[in-house]
Order: C-alpha cells, then structure tokens, then sequence
C-alpha cells in the first residue's frame, strides 16, 4: 500500500499530465480552422488549374478536329484518298498541320490500311500497309463510325514522340469508307502547358474517357494507359485514393468542349497539407514543452517548499523538544533542589545535635557520625555521578560489555565477602558506547539487584542481550522484591523512592543517572516488575551502534 504522501504525489503528477495533454490537445484542435481552409483553398485551386488547362487543351483539341474536319471534305470532294495525287494530298496536310496549334504530325489512309501522304512523320511511310495500327485498325472494324475516334495516348514511331491520335473516317455520299484521316497531337506541348501552371509541377492530370477509361495522364506511370477507373459523371472536386500509386488526392473535373473526355487534376492530400502539419506540430510541440517547463517549475519550487517547510517544521519541533527538555531539567532540578536539602538536612542535624552534646556521648556515638558522613559523601557521589551523565561529551568506541559486567560484579563480592549470589552473564555481549558512561549505567542497574536482593534467599542477577532486528536490548534481572507496575513512571525520577525499597539504603538518583546516560547515546530504558516477582531494566543503544560478536571482532585493532 502506498502512503498518502506518495498517492497524493502520484495523483497530483497524473493531474499535470492529464491537464497537458488536453492543453496541448486544445493546442491541436485550434489548428484544425487552418487545415479546412487549406482543403479549401487546394479544392479552388484544382478546379481553377483544372479549367484553365481544359481550356488550353480544348482549344488545341478544337484546331485539330478543325484541320481533320477540312481534309476530310477536300477528301470526300475528291472521291476519297485516291481521287488526288500523292503530291496534292500532302499539300492539303501541310496547309491543314500549319493552321493547327499542337499538331504534330497528319496522315491519309486509303480503304486498304495504305499510306497516301502524311506530315510530320520522321520518316516517310507512304505506300506502306498500317491496317494493323490500332487507330486504322478500329476505323477498319468500325467502317459505319463517322464520329471521331480518341485513341491511347502512345510513342509513336511513325512521328518520334508521345502523341494522342485523334481520326474520322473519310466516307462517300452512300456513307462508304473510302479511308481515314488522322491527327496526332504532340502531348509535349500539353506537357509544357501542364508545366507553366507552377503549383501543378507537384500534382497529376489525365484526361479521362466518359466510360473512365484513361487516355492520358502525367506524370506517366507504366500500364496507366487503357486503365479503368469509376466512370466520370460531373464536374466537380473530390478525394480520392488512386488504385494506381496508392496516393491520396483531392481532385477536380472538367468536361473537355466539343470532345467527349474528361480532364482532371489532383493534388496530393499530403503535400496539401503539409504545412499544416508542420504548423500543427509545431504548435503543440511548443505547447507541451512550455507546460512540461512550466510544471517542472512548479513541482520544483513545490518542492523546494516542502523542503523548507520540512526544515522549518524540523526546527520548531527541535526548539519545542528542546524547551519541553529543558522545562523538565527545570523540574528536575527543583524537585532536587527540595530532595538535596532533605537529605542533607537529616544528616546534618544529626551531627549539630551530636557535638552539641556531652563530649563522652560524642565519643560513645562516634559511629553513628560516620555513618552519617558516609551518607553524605554517598549522596554527593550520586550528584557527581548525575552532573557526569549531563554534562560528560559521548565518546564512542567498541566495547565489551560482558567484561565489564565481570567487573563490577567482582568489585561487588570484594565490597561483600559475606554474601553468595547466583550471577549470571551473558558471554559474547558488544556495544558501540562511552567506556565511562556505560559502566555508570552496568554499575547502576546491577548495583541496584545486588542492593534488593539483599534479603532474598538464594539471590539471582542475569545480565544478557537479545539481538533484534534494528536493535540490541541489553537487560539486568533480579529475583528481589520487585515493584507494583503502576510505580514505573517513578521510577527514574531523582530521589524518588518506591515503597518496596524503603527497607534498603540509596538516594534515589542512580536510575535517574542511567536514563540520562542511555538518552545521551540515543537509546531507551524502561523497567518491569512485580511485588515479591523481582524487576528487570532493559536499555539500548543506538540502532546502528549495536554490534554482534563477529563484526566487534573485525573492528578490534
């Protein structure tokens, strides 16, 4: 589970994400008002180009069926193809092609499919057989077709160039073919038209059958030419995915006057738009960097005010710790103040009272004076031992903490020779701690089992250590009197006793001196126990100061 800092951080990123991309998307869709004008303006442009290059192509068209209708009459005149001589033919072609604009080459075939005279061929093909040429070929299955006929745009060996056939059939009064005259338009010249047009160098034209057969297109595409496409009803712009190329086009169309085809233009969908998607992305691009520079600021200056709120809250909570601490030593102090003076008071009173007396009952109580001093240099010790764990700077270093507990049990049994109890010390037992401090603390705790266990039969002490998973808790436990469990939040109080303790000397500031020492190493101690159960002190160190046997081992010079 995550905290709720963390989802709040995590809800609050995806905000910011979800708020810029729809900025950024409100960014893309007022762009959208430009792509539809330049749809429009690309539709009126195509049929604008569209009808000026129908116009143009009319016009050449026109003067061609023109030069091809006036040979024609001249031909039928005549009684066909063969009522004038080769010479005369030829001139009437030469007088035909000069008068026609885009014309490249003219011819006259008789009935049989044979060359009379042509025009503008790279060489001359008179007297030969072109029955098999697709345009004499269709005027020879179709001898009844007085209409014109468009054939597929080609190369034409007979003229050396790419030309649109356009021819009629010569026919006499009965409506009988005599031969066929045609026409080639040099489709370089419409090439040139298509190329002055400027935006066009980039689109396509072709011009297109009623049936959708198409009869031309540019730029060329191989097997284009004869390819079927939807037949053409009306003029008109459209879109339009080409079967040919796979290209996306808008389109136009344009009805061709006087001849039955189509012209059509179209500019491709993606260059058309091309600058607006450039646009576009440009505008979202700069959106999204600025609101993902604009968040990153905020979440920066968002965090650099946590940071400093985070410090700002760490001191006043370390100013209100202190002052709460210092309340306390406040406390302390004046509660000791009140104590010190009771317990020195007693003593001292009774020794006024001593050398006041008879000089024999001042030798006679010579020992009831020393035991008083002795309670004040124990008492003064106790102040010392206090004013040592206030003020003394921690100085860490490894130690052995189950040699010194030996230690002060020995110096215990020296100052008792008369007393048997069961010790019991855990081997193995290592801290990281003031030398001098912690042995206050050892002398302390088991001082005081050592103290209550005075009358308890068959005494018991155990000094050990459980090893946690953040800590190391070290403990003293005795089998004496113990102490009611609602008394242990006076226990560290100085010169607090409890009342099971009555009976046995002390002050009451040895435990107060431990508690200050372990706070000053940054650990805990507390204390259980039960009436006649005995008590048990359990204090720490620092976490990270707790060491196992094998490491302490490592760390030994």
């Amino acid at each position: 589970m995550l905290s709720r800092s963390v989802a709040l951080r995590v809800l609050s990123g995806l905000a910011v994400l979800a708020a810029i991309v729809l900025v950024t998307f409100a960014a893309w869709w007022s762009t959208l008002p430009m792509r539809d004008a330049a749809l429009e303006n690309a539709r009126q442009e195509t049929q604008h180009e569209t009808l000026s290059l129908a116009e143009q192509f009319s016009a050449v068209t026109r003067s061609a069926i023109s030069s091809l209708n006036a040979v024609c009459i001249s031909m039928e005149a005549h009684g066909g193809p063969r009522g004038l001589a080769a010479s005369e033919v030829r001139a009437e072609l030469q007088r035909a092609a000069g008068d026609s604009v885009g014309t490249q080459a003219m011819f006259v075939v008789d009935a049989t499919g044979t060359v009379v005279a042509s025009v503008g061929m790279t060489k001359t093909q008179e007297g030969q057989s072109v029955r098999s040429r697709p345009v004499v070929a269709y005027h020879l299955s179709h001898p009844t077709d007085l209409g014109f006929h468009i054939d597929h745009a080609k190369y034409s060996e007979m003229t050396g160039g790419w030309v649109l056939p356009i021819s009629r059939i010569v026919a006499s009064s009965e409506g009988k073919m005599l031969g066929v005259v045609g026409v080639a338009i040099n489709l370089s010249y419409i090439r040139d038209l298509y190329e002055k047009l400027g935006n066009l160098r980039r689109a396509s034209f072709s011009i297109l059958a009623r049936n959708g057969e198409v009869i031309l297109r540019h730029p060329f595409i191989d097997g284009v030419i004869g390819f079927y496409r939807s037949p053409i009803h009306e003029d008109g712009s459209y879109e339009s995915t080409s079967e040919l190329d796979g290209v996306t086009r808008i389109l136009s169309y344009r009805e061709l006057e006087g001849i039955d085809v189509v012209m059509r233009v179209g500019f491709p969908l993606d260059q058309v738009l091309a600058p607006w998607r450039d646009f576009a992305r440009e505008r979202v691009t700069w959106t999204a960097s600025c609101l993902s520079v604009f968040a990153a600021l905020c979440y920066a200056g968002w965090f650099v005010y946590q940071r400093y709120s985070q410090q700002i809250r760490a001191v006043e909570e370390g100013f209100e710790r202190k002052e709460s601490e210092l309340r306390q030593e406040i406390d302390q102090i004046e509660d000791m103040s009140i104590s010190l003076s009771q317990k020195v008071s007693t003593p001292l009173g009774r020794l006024r009272n001593i050398l006041q007396a008879d000089p024999e009952e001042v030798t006679a109580l010579r020992d009831e004076i020393v035991a008083s001093t002795i309670k004040m240099e124990r008492l003064a010790q106790d102040v010392g031992a206090l004013a040592l764990a206030r003020k003394t700077a921690v100085k860490r270093q490894d130690l052995d903490v189950t040699l010194m507990a030996h230690e002060i049990v020995r110096s215990l049994e020296a100052a008792n020779p008369t007393r048997s109890v069961d010790v019991r010390i855990q081997e193995k037992m290592y801290a990281t701690a003031d030398a001098r401090l912690l042995k206050v603390v050892l002398f302390n705790l088991i001082g005081n089992a050592w103290k209550f266990t005075a009358l308890t039969p068959a005494a018991i002490i155990e000094v050990g250590a459980r090893a946690g998973l953040t800590e190391t808790i070290f403990f003293v436990r005795d089998n004496g009197p113990g102490f009611d469990p609602g008394d242990a939040k006076w226990i560290f109080k100085p010169f607090h006793r409890l009342p099971t303790s009555a009976e046995f000397e002390g002050q009451g500031i040895g435990l107060t001196a431990a508690q200050r020492i372990i706070q000053r190493h940054g650990g805990r101690i507390w204390a259980k126990g039960r009436v006649r159960k005995g008590a048990a002190f359990f204090f720490t160190v620092q976490p990270e100061l707790a060491i196992h046997g094998e490491t302490f081992r490592h760390a030994r010079p």
